[in-house]
Formats: structure tokens, sequence, C-alpha cells
């Protein structure tokens, strides 16, 4: 009788040992997995102590919830959460809903604390309830059963072993809603084309109206392409990882050689903030229509008067380039660029062009003037205005015997630098802090983009120019360690696109409550 009663014991664990992930439907379109929330947590209530403004929605993975269960904070988080999308089935003679038929649903799979009940939120679309074996389960479907086959459905095996994971087959999803966003997006897009107060429609505007339905239709086949996504979040300490794998229905193929980048990157000098772009991301971002972009984005849009037809020529000579900025008291604002070109000598020739371009964009939203310096490719920047104390700050920011200045590196690439004259923006190899963030994908990543920020070097670098600005007056004052790195890569990869976030929250956190308290 012991033996039996051994036996059906085993055979229950074995049954449910695969608890939550059996309840996944063999057809979900999404799935989202949260593992031990309670450290997520926890690790993120340690950071809102440490920054001293205490979040109103401390809990964010119960604020998240609440939107699918009406008691979120009865939630074990020490056991996992599911939200996962599944297609609805009309049944038999149903007639479908709406234009677009019937919409997928939700259903969240999770445990209740000790002792509590759970309650579906009903406005969430989650109608039906049910438990298994302690495992609360809420859908929108209008029955659940229990799986009976013994395999986990398809998109279980696509998760990241991350805190939280996410898989979304996108294509499943873009079929549906495709067709919705189309009719909504273009709708939208033909309203843009509107006349003004007199009843004309304005030749920006046309421009504008016709960049925007290019940029929407383009987003409708990158869209169309993606096949499925998946993402993870993770902690590594208190700083937190987000990736993202975009698979794509074409397919990719890269070319990974990113040696130039490292090397490039490995010379920057240290500063608050440096990136890396490739070829073919400067050539997309060259295409763009910066004068339409403008006339969307209003006073906001400035920018656009320094994007002049020669920096087109320019980029249209770039191969690939890596960048630095900075501010500190002794230097004031800095900013320093190497670049691959496949012509260096054209590139040269052209510079003049450029300089004379931006020469009155600069003195009017900032009131530099750019003159000729004692040598080649050389150009003294000097603080011209009638506002005193506007001069007294900007002084500080562009100190007297800020230059700009080219040169040549080699056969093919060319250093332009915007700070003191005597200035060395590049040094011999090192682990720079972009170089970092790049090495660890250099051999599986055509990595397009890479920007390694320190936002306290930046506080501090302000602070002292504050103290430059207005002398005794100044009473900003921040530590200049420890560091708050951020940084943000993405390139593609042979199944389509990657892309990595990282930030230090705990050192943001830290950083923030500083600056609070030097205010």
């Amino acid at each position: 009788m012991k033996l039996k009663a051994l036996i059906v014991l085993l055979l229950c664990s074995v049954a449910t040992a695969q608890h939550p992930m059996d309840f996944v439907p063999d057809d979900a379109i999404g799935l989202l997995v949260i593992n031990d929330g309670s450290a997520i947590n926890s690790i993120l209530q340690t950071v809102d102590a440490q920054s001293g403004m205490a979040s109103a929605t401390p809990d964010v993975l119960e604020t998240f919830l609440s939107q699918y269960i009406d008691n979120p904070n009865a939630i074990d988080f020490t056991s996992e959460v599911l939200v996962i999308l599944e297609p609805t089935i009309t049944a038999p003679g149903q007639k479908p809903a709406g234009m677009f038929g019937p919409m997928p649903h939700f259903m969240v799979v999770c445990k209740a604390k000790d002792g509590q009940t759970l309650k579906a939120n009903k406005a969430s679309g989650l109608t039906t309830e049910a438990l298994k074996d302690g495992w609360f389960i809420a859908t929108g479907a209008t029955k659940w059963s229990t799986r009976t086959s013994e395999k986990l459905s398809p998109i279980v095996e696509k998760l990241p072993e991350t805190n939280v994971a996410l898989v979304i087959e996108f294509a499943a999803i873009w079929s549906k809603f495709s067709p919705i966003i189309q009719m909504t997006g273009g709708m939208a897009v033909s309203g843009l084309n509107s006349p003004g107060p007199d009843g004309v429609i304005t030749p920006e505007t046309k421009r504008a109206a016709k960049s925007a339905q290019s940029a929407f239709g383009n987003a409708m086949k990158e869209f169309a392409d993606v096949k499925a996504i998946t993402g993870g979040f993770d902690f590594e300490d208190f700083t937190a990882v987000v990736t993202f794998d975009i698979e794509s229905i074409s397919g990719k193929s890269p070319k990974i050689d990113n040696s130039s980048m490292i090397e490039m990157a490995s010379s920057l000098a240290s500063s608050g903030a440096q990136h890396a772009m490739s070829e073919k991301l400067t050539r997309k971002l060259m295409e763009l229509d910066f004068e339409a972009l403008q006339e969307f984005a209003g006073s906001a849009g400035d920018y656009a008067n320094f994007i002049t037809p020669a920096y087109r020529k320019l980029a249209e000579l770039t191969e690939l380039n890596v960048g630095s900025c900075d501010v500190s008291g002794e230097k004031g604002f800095t900013v320093a660029v190497l670049g691959e070109y496949s012509n260096q000598n054209e590139y040269m020739k052209l510079v003049p062009e450029v300089i004379v371009s931006s020469a009155e964009a600069l003195e009017q939203y900032y009131s530099m003037e750019l003159s000729t310096a004692d040598a080649s490719y050389k150009w003294n920047v000097s603080i011209m205005s009638d506002d005193a104390e506007y001069v007294d700050v900007m002084n500080a920011v562009v100190p007297k015997g800020t230059q700009v200045r080219f040169g040549k590196q080699g056969s093919d690439r060319i250093a332009m630098m915007f700070g003191p004259k005597n200035w060395k923006a590049f040094t011999s190899p090192h682990s720079s802090a972009l170089a970092q963030v790049i090495k660890p994908h250099a051999r599986n990543v055509e990595i397009d983009y890479a920007m390694s920020m320190n936002f306290r070097k930046f506080a501090v670098g302000v602070m002292e120019i504050d103290t430059i600005a207005n002398g005794e007056d100044s009473r900003l004052s921040v530590k200049d360690s420890p560091s708050a790195k951020n940084s943000i890569l993405f390139g593609t990869t042979e199944t389509g696109t990657f892309i990595e976030i990282k930030s230090d929250l705990y050192g943001l956190a830290t950083l923030v409550s500083e600056l609070d308290i030097a205010e």
C-alpha cells in the first residue's frame, strides 16, 4: 500500500513539475514571464530609497499587473507570473465581431499569497477565472480548460533566461492589426496635407506631408518583415540590462567586422559621452528630409539649419565614425570626431565650405563667431553678444582659445576637434568606455550604433561651469564618483536586429540624491 502511495505522489509531482509553463496555450502569440518578481521589486525599492525621491507607486510590478488583477498586492511574486496573448477562437455559428474579426485576448497566470484570493480585473477583458494546483488563471476566453499535450507550447522554447522574459510572434499579430494601422495611419498622414487659414496648402506643408507619407510607407514595410521579437530584462548588480532580438522574415546577411570601430573607439580620451556610427546608419540618416522634419517640429527643429548641403556631401564620403562629447571647467564644452572616409583629400576640400555654411547658424543661435586661425583647417571660436550675463556663461562653456580643427590621420581617417587649441582628444589605445560597450558583441553583431554616457561626469562638468560663470554665487557641487553609466548598442545579426540597453540605476539614483541636496 505504501509503495502505491509513493508511486501516486511521484506521478503527481511529475505531472505538475512544468507548472506554470504548461498552462501556456499552443497557439499563444505573446508571452511575458516575470521570474522572481520579489527580487526585482527589492532592487527597484532600494534604488528608489537611494535617490531620496520615493515613487508614489514604488511597486512597479504591482502597478503593471493592476491592469489585469484587481488586487495585485495579493500576488505571490516569489513564483512566476505569466501574461499571455492568444487568438480568440470564434465558436461554430458565431458571427465575427467587428470589421476586422475577433481580436486576440489576454490570459494571466500567477499564484496568490498564502491566505489571499486573487480577482481578475474585468475591465481588461479577463472574464473567466480558474484555479489549478494552486495557480490562478484569468482569461478573456469564454472558458478555460487544461492542456492535454505533454509538450510545452512552442513559444515557451524561445524564452531567454532572464529575470523578465518576453516573446512576441509579431508576424501573427501584425497580420491582425496591420489593416487597422494602415487605415488609421493613412488617414492621419493625409490630414497633414491641409490648407492654412488662407485656404492655401503651402509648398512646405506639401513637402512635409509627402515626407511623412514616405516614412509611414517605409515603416509599414519594416514592420511587415518582422517575424518575432524576443526580449529580456535582467540585473547585473544594480545595472539594468534590456535586450531585444528582432527576427526578420527576409533574413539578413551582415558583414561582421567591427575591428576598425573598436580601434577608433579605443583612441577616444575620457569623456562624458562617446558614440560610434556605421556607414550604413550615416547614409540612412542623411536620407531624411530635414526641412520637412523642421516643418513638423516648429522652433524645436532649428537643428535642421545646421544640416546644410555641404554636410550631406561630407556624409557621402563617410564610412565609419566615432565621437565624444564632454563638458568641464578646464576645457569647457568639447567635441571630437574621428572618421574613416572614402576620399580623404576630397573631404578636406569640403571642410571650408562646411564651416562657412555653419557660421550663420552658429552666430544666430549661439552668438558664436568663427574666424580663420593661423594655420590651415583651423578656426578660432569667440562669443559675440551685448548681453554681459550671457557672455559670462558662454565664455565658461566656450573658453577663450577654443578652436575648430581638422586634421588627417593615416591614409583614410580625419579627426575633427572643437575645444582648446592644445587639447588632445585622442590617446594611445586603451579600454575606453565606448570600446567596453562594443567588444562583447563584436563577433556576433554588425554594429550600426553604440553609445556610452556617464551622467555624473556631465553633472560635475556643469557644476564646474556654473562656478566659473557665477563665482561665489554658485552653490552647486557634486562629487566625481560613483559613476552613473548608461549605454546603448544596436546592429544587424544573422537573424535580424539586436538591441542592448544598460543603465546603472543605483549610480543614477545616487546622483539624483546629490543633485537634490545641491539645489
